[in-house]
């Protein structure tokens, strides 16, 4: 007996890049200066929320040129998309103090999400929900791609994942000693 192909049918792909060419400190300047405002503190979530429009600030026009390029590259290079324009359609900073998280959400009505993590610290892990739901899951030995629940990925200072918006996902609870500062986006 032996094994011929292992296919993994319609596999929910996040791509995850490094973009050394934006200006973190601007960026973590920037957001820091916003939370200043208490109003995006969401007491319910406890997390920092900016305005969704950051995408059409000026301030962040070169840095969403940036996630733009790279959203076109997975286009073509990776799901090979023609005739497609990505645009950004919604972009927010969150923020999340020592200890606290960011519940399982999805992102409705866009095509990619994308999360671009600008600060130099230990990052706690985004963790994405596995969308198909079998009816029976016997205990495993080894964790991998075809038994999991959830995959985790733990960011570097640079890091951008950009996934499919019907994905969920959360975040776990912040490692480090200061604000996680993190910049989502959806793009359709």
């Amino acid at each position: 007996m032996e094994i011929l192909n292992v296919m993994p049918l319609f596999p929910k792909t996040a791509v995850v890049g490094n973009l050394s060419e934006v200006d973190n400190d601007y960026l973590i300047k920037n957001v820091e200066e916003k939370f200043k405002d208490k109003k995006y503190y969401k007491e319910y979530d406890k997390f920092y929320s900016s305005d969704p429009n950051l995408h059409l600030e000026e301030d962040y026009k070169d840095f969403c040129e940036t996630i733009l390029n790279f959203t076109k590259v997975i286009c073509s290079d990776i799901f090979c998309y023609v005739d497609l324009e990505p645009k950004i359609t919604l972009m927010w900073a969150t923020g999340t103090l020592p200890g606290t998280t960011i519940h399982r959400h999805y992102h409705p009505n866009s095509f990619f999400s994308g999360v671009y993590y600008p600060q130099n610290i230990e990052y706690s892990s985004i963790r994405f929900k596995n969308p198909h739901n079998p009816t029976i899951f016997p205990r495993f030995n080894n964790h991998n791609l075809y038994n999991s629940t959830s995959m985790e990925y733990t960011p570097e200072q640079g890091s951008v994942i950009i996934f499919p918006s019907d994905l969920e996902h959360d975040v776990l609870p912040n490692v480090s000693d200061q604000m996680r500062i993190s910049i989502a986006f959806n793009i359709f």
